[in-house]
């Protein structure tokens, strides 16, 4: 259940999230990466597509509930913006130069973690340590501490939006292709199946909020975006997912927890398929 159905469905998508998570795999039990990321795949476009029907039902309750959520623009409760004409600033809109470096920055980071993952410390205490995790750690650490200049991040930002918007499902769909078994695919799509996956992504929605309440946001809001989000296929799920739900301002929130919770499920997977496999 865990390494077949909570750590796909919960790894931060496909890219960042299933296929880590199956090489993770691969290095713990000793057997094909391909294999699992079959399954893992199946498995995570069952609770993506079963996350959007949620969200869409949530989004409806709000309606009939406003209590529960808010104006769709935030988290928290009671904290409305209510900013005077003229007060609003400007966003930086990067420029050319600011995009290359915001090529750099991103290969830098890149780099120090897969010097991390591969010669430093590629394990600790017996669990893996993937690259990728490595990285958002990195980044996140950066980012709190404000060590990249505004320029660059927008650059970063930018570059970020070209590759998930333009090149991601091209290269998705390669990836997909080349390393798919699709018997296993299909294999996979069951009933047994589907009722799992459909409790699990329940029970992230319930988890979320309830604990959102406690710390102050609204439940069904908390439950869309911290939890749904972290329960789809990626960026691009979460795209589809909030234009459903009518809160694209919220996408960057969705957009740090589904990152956050993904480098976080790629540590946890480590360290289960280390207990599992020894």
């Amino acid at each position: 259940a865990l390494a077949y159905y909570i750590l796909p469905d919960l790894g931060g998508g496909n890219g960042a999230g299933a296929v880590p998570v199956s090489e993770i795999f691969e290095q713990g039990a000793g057997s094909s990466k391909e294999e699992y990321y079959a399954t893992a795949l199946a498995i995570l476009t069952l609770g993506s597509t079963i996350a959007l029907v949620m969200g869409v039902c949530l989004n409806r309750l709000g309606e009939i509930f406003p209590a529960l959520t808010g104006d769709k623009t935030q988290l928290l409760r009671g904290t409305r913006e209510n900013l005077k004409e003229g007060e609003v600033k400007e966003k930086y809109k990067p420029n050319v130069t600011d995009i290359g470096a915001g090529v750099v920055v991103a290969g830098a980071f890149w780099a120090l973690a897969s010097l991390f993952g591969e010669f430093i410390l590629p394990e600790i205490g017996g669990v893996i340590i993937h690259p990728y995790a490595y990285l958002i750690t990195f980044v996140t650490i950066a980012n709190i501490f404000k060590l990249i200049p505004q320029n660059l991040t927008q650059g970063a930002k930018a570059l970020s939006k070209f590759v998930t918007g333009t090149l991601g499902p091209m290269c998705f769909a390669g990836m997909g292709i080349a390393i798919t078994d699709f018997g296993e695919f299909v294999a996979a799509i069951t009933l047994e199946n589907f009722f799992v996956t459909f409790m699990i992504i329940l029970g992230v929605a319930l988890g979320a909020a309830l604990l959102g309440w406690v710390v102050g946001f609204y439940p069904i809001d908390s439950a869309i975006i911290v939890g749904l989000c972290c329960a789809n296929r990626g960026g691009s799920a979460d795209v589809v997912l909030l234009g459903a739900t009518e809160r694209m301002e919220l996408m960057p929130y969705a957009q740090v927890l589904s990152r956050l919770g993904g480098a976080i499920v790629l540590a946890m997977s480590s360290a289960i398929f280390a207990v599992m496999f020894t």
